[in-house]
């Protein structure tokens, strides 16, 4: 029997903005030309917090690199985001899905 997936719902980088979430994929960015380091903080973060079967919903606060490797960190490690985005018009956060894995219809 298949269970469901667990939800985790994580903020990009701590300290940005006051967001709903369990936890940060980095906490202190040093360089954020430093793709490499991005990588691997992105991966151990989300091997710690848990990497099979999940379902992540990750708060977009700034940082288009390091956003970039937690995204080619989910696809080594096949989880689908919900990335939300901070809609200044709405004031509200509005949702865009990332796949991962391979789509079923495909």
């Amino acid at each position: 029997m298949k269970t469901s997936p667990k939800k985790l719902t994580l903020g990009l980088c701590e300290g940005r903005h006051d967001i709903p979430v369990d936890g940060y994929i980095y906490h202190d960015i040093k360089d954020p030309m430093d793709f490499d380091e991005l990588s691997n903080i992105a991966f151990e973060s989300l091997w710690r917090y848990g990497h099979s079967d999940v379902e992540l919903t990750l708060y977009v606060t700034g940082l288009t690199p390091a956003l970039i490797s937690v995204l080619n960190q989910c696809g080594v490690l096949e989880i689908d985001v919900t990335l939300m985005h901070f809609d200044k018009s709405s004031g509200a956060y509005k949702p865009q899905k990332v796949y991962a894995k391979k789509l079923p219809w495909l």
